[in-house]
Formats: C-alpha cells, structure tokens, sequence
C-alpha cells in the first residue's frame, strides 16, 4: 500500500525516503523475526515492491535478500 497509494499515486513519500525506509527495515530485521515469525517473508515482499518500484536495483534486492536467509531465525 504504501508504494501504490503513498508513493505513486498521491506522492506523498519520494524515492529517497522510501529508499530510507527500506534500509532501516533491513537493519532491524533481526530485531523484528523475534516477534514477527513473518517478517522475512514481508521484507522479501518489500524487496521485490521496491524493484518494482525502481526504488533500488534488482542486484540491491538480491544482496538485501541474501542477508535476510541468512538471518537466524
């Protein structure tokens, strides 16, 4: 949602806070698999928004998820 409805069609965030909001949700992801069994799944979802989005690259993507399947769970 916050992609279609945020970023695209009301323009409420641009592409570097979004970009932002990616980063920081990698770097707590560790934090957030503790209470959200889901969370890996979501971040791969947000990944692949994000590509989709051109908000970053798919080799980001792929370097982002890479260090997400090797977060313990």
């Amino acid at each position: 949602m916050v992609f279609e409805y945020f970023f695209e069609d009301q323009k409420i965030i641009d592409g570097p806070k979004l970009l932002e909001s990616v980063n920081v949700m990698c770097a707590n992801l560790p934090d957030l698999i503790i209470d959200y069994p889901n969370a890996k799944l979501y971040a791969h979802e947000i990944l692949q928004k994000a590509v989709g989005f051109k908000i970053i690259s798919k080799e980001e993507a792929d370097k982002y998820a890479d260090h997400i399947e090797n977060l313990e769970s």
